[in-house]
C-alpha cells in the first residue's frame, strides 16, 4: 500500500495565501515588509537563488532589496553592511546568500544580524529562543519540516517516538527541540550512531536530514511510520535510452519507503517549497515585531 503524500507545494501555497492577506493589512497600516538579501561575490548559483527569492517575495507583496558586495571586499565590508541594514528603519528582514567566498566567516556574519531581523533564524539568539519554546524565528528548513509534520491533523506528535537522522544546527538540532516542546520523545542519530537501523525502526515519525542521497531505505522504516525527507541531492541517473541525466532526490529511497510509510514527503515537492514559505513567514513576523513604517 502506497503512503499518503504530504504535498509541500499545496502547503506552501496555503501559507503564501495567508501571508499575502497579512502583508496587505500591514501595508494598509503603513508598516513596511522588506527583505534585504546580501550577495557577496558572483557565485552563479547564489545569484540565481537571490533572483528567485526576489520574484517569490514580490509575488506576495514583500519588497525585496538585493545588496551586492564585491567578493574581494572582505569580512569588514560585509560586517559594515550588516550593521547598516540592522539600523535601516525601512528593512524588516536580512538574509545572507550562501555560500560566502573563501576567507569569509559565515557564522560571525550571521550572528551580527539583529535577532529581530534574522529571518533565516540561524543566529545564536533565535536558536536559543527555541529552547524557551519560542519558534517565531526558527530556522526555515527546521520550521518547514515541523510544519509538514503538523499539516495532517491525524498525525499525533504528543507521545510519539521521533527519530531525526542528522544533527545540523539549522535542521536536526532545532527540530529536535521543537518536537520535544510538543511532548514527543526524540532521538537524534548521526555518523557515530551505532545500529542506526534499529533506532530508525522504532520511529513513529522518521526525519531524514543527513544530506546523503537515498540513505534511508525500507529497512530503516517501521511499517506505518511517517517519513519526512529534508534532503535535496543531485545525482546522475541513466534513463531507458542510456542517457545520463541529473536528478533531484532526497535522503530517502522514495520508491521503496513509500510502500512502507503511512505518510511521506516527496523530493522535490515536499519540505523544499515549505522552506521558502517559512522564510517569507519569518519576514512577515519580523515586520510585525518591528512595526517599521514604510
Amino acid at each position: 500500500m502506497s503512503a499518503n503524500i504530504i504535498d509541500g507545494k499545496q502547503l506552501s501555497a496555503s501559507i503564501k495565501e495567508q501571508l499575502t492577506a497579512e502583508i496587505a493589512q500591514l501595508k494598509g497600516r503603513g508598516i513596511a515588509v522588506r527583505l534585504a538579501t546580501i550577495l557577496v561575490g558572483a557565485d552563479a548559483g547564489s545569484t540565481v537563488y537571490a533572483q528567485s527569492q526576489a520574484k517569490t517575495s514580490a509575488a506576495i507583496g514583500i519588497d525585496h532589496v538585493l545588496v551586492h558586495i564585491d567578493g574581494s571586499a572582505g569580512q569588514a565590508a560585509l560586517e559594515t553592511k550588516i550593521q547598516e541594514l540592522n539600523s535601516d528603519p525601512t528593512v524588516s528582514g536580512i538574509m545572507i546568500s550562501m555560500p560566502l567566498p573563501k576567507r569569509y566567516d559565515a557564522g560571525r556574519a550571521q550572528n551580527l544580524i539583529s535577532p529581530m531581523k534574522d529571518v533565516e533564524g540561524t543566529g545564536a539568539a533565535n536558536l536559543g529562543a527555541i529552547f524557551q519554546g519560542d519558534f517565531t524565528m526558527a530556522p526555515c528548513t527546521a520550521a518547514a519540516a515541523y510544519k509538514c509534520i503538523h499539516s495532517q491533523p491525524a498525525l499525533a506528535v504528543k507521545g510519539a517516538e521521533v527519530v531525526i537522522v542528522g544533527r545540523s544546527t539549522i535542521v536536526g538540532k532545532p527540530l529536535a527541540m521543537m518536537l520535544v516542546q510538543d511532548h514527543a520523545t526524540v532521538t537524534v542519530c548521526h555518523t557515530a550512531t551505532k545500529d542506526m537501523i534499529a533506532h530508525c525502526r522504532r520511529a513513529d515519525i522518521l526525519v531524514a536530514a543527513a544530506g546523503k542521497a537515498n540513505l534511508i531505505t525500507v529497512e530503516y522504516v517501521r511499517p506505518g511510520a511517517v517519513v519526512i525527507d529534508v534532503g535535496i541531492n543531485r545525482v546522475n541517473v541513466t534513463d531507458a535510452s542510456g542517457a545520463v541525466k541529473a536528478k533531484t532526490v532526497g535522503d530517502v529511497d522514495y520508491d521503496s519507503v513509500s510502500n512502507a510509510a503511512s505518510w511521506i514527503t516527496p523530493v522535490p515537492g515536499g519540505v523544499g517549497p515549505v522552506t521558502v514559505a517559512m522564510l517569507l513567514n519569518n519576514t512577515v513576523q519580523a515586520a510585525k515585531k518591528l512595526k517599521v513604517k514604510s
